[in-house]
């Protein structure tokens, strides 16, 4: 799966491309993306709260969901 066509409704740490993904949006490292998704599962805004504050990257995850119509 390339970066492009990387899922944004579902955080996926199994694929290289989505964890890239992932770490950018929530502004971490593979290691606690990874953290965050085996406590909370693969809910964006469930890995977004786990996170806390300050994790969020430029394009806010829950941002990009609420103007994609998602």
């Amino acid at each position: 799966m390339t970066e492009a066509t990387a899922s944004r409704t579902t955080v996926l740490v199994t694929d290289e491309a989505e964890c890239r993904y992932w770490c950018r949006e929530f502004g971490v490292r593979p290691k606690e993306l990874k953290r965050a998704v085996r406590a909370v599962g693969t809910n964006p805004d469930d890995v977004e709260r786990y996170l806390g504050p300050g994790k969020m990257g430029p394009n806010d995850a829950s941002h990009w969901r609420a103007t994609s119509g998602l």
